[in-house]
């Protein structure tokens, strides 16, 4: 599927994975909390939500060092 991920509603998603830059995770986390339903995972690939606590955080063991961000609505 090619398209805006802004344009993609995330109602219908138990889980929704993003590895974006540090610049659109305050937008699309609003995005995330308004079209998400609670109980949700929102997960992001090396870069936090600003001033966001995450639920969890995992370190991935490969060459890059990959930090996972776990965000539960």
């Amino acid at each position: 599927v090619l398209g805006s991920l802004w344009d993609v509603p995330l109602a219908e998603y138990d889980v929704a994975y993003a590895f974006l830059s540090p610049e659109p995770m305050r937008r699309l986390w609003l995005k995330v909390k308004r079209e998400m339903r609670p109980g949700a995972w929102f997960i992001s690939n090396s870069f936090r939500v600003p001033d966001v606590e995450a639920t969890a955080e995992i370190d991935v063991d490969d060459a890059r060092k990959t930090r996972l961000y776990y965000y539960r609505l």
